[in-house]
């Protein structure tokens, strides 16, 4: 994937979600990543940030397992809190 003059390896690679933490001045520990593939969870793991599937996306559960992520939601509001 290509943003302006930046070439970014595609998930799982970890590289859009450092350019992110970059750009927000913010460290892994800062960060949670929420997703709905295997992709965004081995993506997120691999930049060191929390994850957090949720159960009504892109992917079955048994894909999301394969990397186990750190929380699970049903609805996207439950992460206000």
């Amino acid at each position: 994937m290509c943003r302006g003059r930046t070439v970014f390896r595609p998930k799982p690679a970890p590289d859009l979600i450092f350019r992110a933490l970059d750009a927000l001045g913010a460290s892994p520990s800062d960060a949670l990543l929420v997703g709905d593939s295997a992709a965004d969870m081995e993506a997120g793991q691999r930049a060191g940030v929390a994850t957090c599937a949720v159960t009504y996306g892109y992917s079955p559960r048994e894909d999301l397992e394969r990397f186990p992520p750190d929380y699970w939601i049903d609805d996207l509001r439950e992460l206000s809190g």
